[in-house]
């Protein structure tokens, strides 16, 4: 821990270190075509890696997050006169540090460190929070009180004007339910807490408790700076799905050396993941809907002064695959700039608890690669039903390419490649069932009647046939095999027989014995046998 007393608040942001990040983050010039430095812009979450080191990193990251003590003072505070402060254990601090610095990680920037003043002015800032909060006054700006020293009130305003909250069980709580929550009603039009935390600039900092309140010192410059055009968050090739609820808005932190302040009638934002589009402007922006703000705040009280920011409405939680899209963003000549990135949600505590014996050591793999949905963890060794496949099959498409199904489904039509574009069924809107529909990877149990049976469980021959779709018509897979003679090959349904064969042929799916050629065409089909197949024809491909 450092004592240096930074605190000399250098407003303006800094374009020096170079730091070599990429992500697959495609920047579309509109409608110019001048050349940007890189050829594309990203925002600070990646350096260059793939989904699985990624996920593997913020994984082990996370379990290194120490636990605070129980206890969590070495001096109790004292919260009438004569106030004292008190002091945190180094070990409470720490564990504070190791959860931002986890935070910083996923959003692609450097860690910081702990400094000695900073400390000491977030604790006794943290008193004042105690204080005021007992009379329902939690502000930035409290009256002093008249028995309290005019020092130590002026040394508490010094830490009370950085992110402050009340009310948490401790200061994990604070971090992760508070300050880069931003879902509150005085948090979600400028996720400011979020934004200082997550300032590229910031190099040190310190943190301060007072009973249920909470200090955390952002007014620090001091960092390496980095070479950066915008800070997203979620962001990057892999992001844990258990660290952004559905309550969490969603944010973009412009770099005010490259972009012009962006205008909020001019932006428009779409968000794209688990089969669904979802559209943002300010005229129809609503916290309870769909809702966008655009947050200048140019006197930079919140780190980085340009924001955008946004969340949709009726989500349960984050799975797989989502793409953002903003319009109406400039570069600061008046350059008009679309900017596009994607990441990929996963449970970072999945595990193949409950699956069978054999099974585990390719399902680890498959969940490493982004393969296993949240609906086969409900029970591996389950019946899979047909719309769980469904939802299956479109993960993996959007892990193989790498972008939302329906961007995929767009580009096929568009060349007159999609095989159903007007799908649909009666007993089902999944989109996800609809997309596979649509590229032809399923056709429906009564074409007539338009029924799709989305909670039949699906049987050992319709899992080839859709996988055998999936690779040769969908993905272009060239398959040669020969004719298999299975002993029970006369209740293969002739549909099905060559991509039964197909598969059986290149390994994506295996017969029921080891001895005899036995496929059990009618039987069912298991959640972790559904997921070994993916990952089989994934390592294919």
């Amino acid at each position: 821990m450092k004592s240096t007393m930074r605190h000399t608040i250098k407003r303006t942001l800094k374009h020096t270190l170079t730091l070599a990040l990429s992500l697959i983050v495609l920047l579309t010039l509109t409608p110019s075509t001048r050349a940007v430095t890189g050829g594309y812009f990203r925002p600070l979450a990646e350096t260059g890696q793939t989904f699985t080191e990624r996920r593997a990193d913020i994984i082990a990251a996370r379990r290194a997050i120490p636990s605070a003590p129980d206890a969590p003072y070495d001096i109790t505070p004292k919260v009438s006169a004569p106030y004292d402060e008190g002091t945190l254990k180094s070990e409470t601090l720490e564990a504070a540090l190791a959860q931002l610095n986890y935070y910083r990680l996923l959003a692609g920037l450097p860690a910081v460190e702990l400094d000695d003043d900073y400390v000491a002015a977030a604790q006794t800032g943290a008193l004042l929070v105690a204080l005021s909060s007992a009379t329902g006054q939690l502000a930035h700006t409290p009256e002093r009180r008249e028995d309290m020293t005019d020092d130590l009130y002026a040394r508490g305003i010094a830490g009370i004007a950085n992110p402050i909250e009340y009310g948490y069980r401790n200061l994990s709580d604070a971090l992760t339910l508070g300050w880069l929550a931003g879902d509150s009603e005085s948090q979600l039009a400028t996720v400011g807490d979020r934004r200082q935390l997550l300032n590229p600039a910031l190099g040190a900092t310190g943190f301060g408790q007072v009973g249920r309140g909470y200090v955390a010192f952002a007014d620090d410059d001091t960092g390496d700076y980095v070479d950066y055009e915008y800070v997203a968050y979620p962001a990057g090739a892999a992001f844990s799905t258990q660290d952004f609820p559905a309550s969490n808005p969603w944010s973009v932190s412009l770099n005010p050396l490259i972009f012009a302040a962006p205008t909020a009638e001019d932006i428009t934002v779409t968000l794209e993941g688990a089969g669904r589009v979802y559209e943002f402007n300010t005229t129809n922006s609503a916290a309870s809907g769909n809702y966008l703000r655009v947050d200048i705040n140019d006197d930079n009280a919140y780190g980085i002064p340009n924001a955008i920011i946004f969340r949709p409405a009726n989500v349960a939680s984050y799975t797989g695959l989502y793409k953002v899209t903003i319009s109406g963003v400039r570069l600061l000549d008046g350059t008009a700039l679309t900017l596009s990135y994607s990441t990929r949600f996963f449970d970072v505590d999945a595990s193949g608890d409950g699956a069978s014996g054999w099974a585990k050591p390719e399902l680890e793999l498959a969940e490493a690669e982004g393969l296993v949905t949240p609906e086969f963890r409900t029970g591996f060794t389950a019946a899979v039903t047909r719309a769980e496949f469904c939802v299956a099959v479109i993960n993996f498409l959007e892990t193989y390419y790498g972008q939302p199904a329906g961007e995929i489904i767009a580009i096929r039509a568009a060349t007159n490649s999609l095989a159903a574009p007007n799908a649909w069924f009666t007993d089902t809107s999944d989109p996800r069932i609809i997309q596979a529909a649509q590229l032809g990877i399923i056709k429906g149990t009564n074409e007539e009647k338009k029924l799709f049976d989305p909670n039949g469980k699906l049987k050992r021959q319709e899992a080839a046939t859709m996988l055998y779709r999936l690779a040769s018509d969908v993905i272009g897979l060239q398959i040669s095999h020969a004719a298999v003679n299975w002993t029970d090959g006369d209740q293969i349904q002739a549909y099905a027989k060559e991509s039964v064969d197909a598969m059986f042929g290149i390994d994506v799916i295996r017969g029921m014995e080891t001895t005899r050629l036995v496929f059990s065409p009618l039987g069912t089909y298991t959640r972790e046998q559904s997921a070994l197949t993916f990952l089989r024809l994934f390592e294919i491909i």
